[in-house]
């Protein structure tokens, strides 16, 4: 692998640049290839993404405002700020969220309200589940199932 040195002005740039792109909180090397027009799992092999299992815990303010934040290694599965994804419920409906990247956190938002309507008894202390399914585009969601209650 090539090493490049970057000087503090190209630095101070690519910094604004990546804040620019919803990006701050990934890698130099994630900023450049989106910059460049490159896929940014494109050099990540595939079978150590898709299926890939995401736990988040649900905090009150996910449900009072419809959103799921996304704990910070999982960030740089997720495309940047303003995108949209597909997530598929459990019961095989589809819901788009759209990513937002705030205050050093990414979260999903459910414009709509439409996955947490139909979950009206999702609670705080509960965990989801979301799976890669299509990289940077589409994954399932569901509501883990708590040991206790699952006979």
């Amino acid at each position: 692998m090539t090493k490049i040195y970057l000087d503090e002005q190209v630095l101070k740039k690519l910094e604004r640049e990546a804040i620019r792109l919803g990006m701050a909180f990934v890698t130099p090397n994630d900023v450049l290839r989106v910059i460049l027009g490159l896929d940014v799992h494109e050099n990540i092999p595939e079978d150590e993404v898709i299926g890939k299992v995401m736990e988040i815990k649900v905090y009150p303010s996910y449900i009072r405002y419809k959103y799921i934040g996304i704990r910070k290694e999982y960030r740089h599965f997720f495309p940047a700020y303003g995108e949209r994804v597909d997530l598929i419920s459990e019961g095989g409906e589809s819901f788009q969220m759209k990513v937002y990247n705030n205050t050093g956190s990414t979260e999903l938002w459910d414009a709509k309200g439409g996955w947490f309507d139909k979950n009206p008894r999702l609670k705080a202390g509960d965990k989801i589940l979301l799976t890669i399914i299509d990289p940077m585009k589409k994954y399932r969601l569901e509501i883990a199932k708590d040991e206790r209650t699952s006979l």
